[in-house]
């Protein structure tokens, strides 16, 4: 029988600043049923605590751990977006606006060119390799050491560096640390993390749908099925995501 139950992989949720043009791309999207404003009251923080210690804006996280968390909805008035019914529609929503799209696809190379058009960049395999062509815009959708060797190659005939900002904040390594070894780093360190993803046949009793959690083991949790369904209670079965900590990983990987 075929499962009803979706992976769910995607990011926690997406914020832009005020003003900017992301803000705008982003309020397009919202207003094309794209993606969705996630309330801040049912996101937050998750913290331990003693019962005493309760305040008018904080919800226990279940009876049986009343003196253990609590959580502290957001108000900060940072505006959240999710993806509608996850982030798969907007992603292929992106897709039918481009000219072509080619996948999978290699590229080694992006050197700034200025042409009669403007500064476009030449892309190709690598450097002296098959060209893919003149482009406006190049976007890197995540950091990692190949995006940031493709950043380096950035260059103008001079040597000059035609995208340094974009180098210098793509600057990563991989390993699992601690978190003191993480609050020390000045670039980001990717790092394995367990990940558990578990579906109930009833809803759990909670009165938030994703928390950041204060724990060496667990750094965040979400209700996916809340999540997604954006208020509607008529629902028969919960999925939930568990995202552990570097620091757990570290400590696994050791025994």
């Amino acid at each position: 029988q075929e499962s009803s139950i979706e992976i769910s992989r995607e990011r926690l949720y997406i914020t832009a600043s005020k003003g900017s043009r992301f803000e705008l791309l982003i309020k397009q999207w919202e207003k094309a049923g794209l993606v969705s404003r996630w309330p801040n009251s049912v996101v937050g923080v998750l913290r331990k605590h003693s019962s005493e210690e309760a305040t008018d804006n904080t919800v226990t996280a279940d009876s049986a751990s009343r003196s253990k968390s609590k959580f502290q909805a957001f108000d900060d008035r940072v505006v959240r977006y999710i993806g509608t019914s996850g982030y798969e529609p907007l992603c292929e929503s992106l897709a039918t606006q481009c000219t072509r799209v080619v996948r999978p696809q290699w590229v080694g190379e992006m050197l700034p060119m200025n042409t009669e058009e403007g500064r476009k960049w030449r892309l190709s395999k690598g450097p002296g390799r098959d060209p893919l062509g003149f482009y406006d815009f190049v976007v890197i959708s995540h950091n990692g050491k190949c995006a940031a060797r493709l950043a380096e190659t950035a260059k103008w005939k001079n040597g000059q560096n035609a995208a340094s900002k974009v180098s210098s904040s793509l600057q990563c390594a991989f390993g699992i640390r601690s978190l003191e070894e993480l609050q020390k780093q000045r670039r980001l360190i990717l790092s394995s993390i367990w990940v558990l993803m578990f579906v109930t046949s009833e809803p759990i009793d909670v009165d938030w749908e994703g928390a950041h959690i204060s724990s060496s083991i667990i750094s965040w949790a979400s209700n996916v099925t809340a999540k997604r369904a954006q208020g509607n209670k008529n629902r028969e079965r919960e999925q939930t995501t568990l995202l552990g900590h570097t620091q757990h990983a570290t400590i696994r990987s050791r025994q």
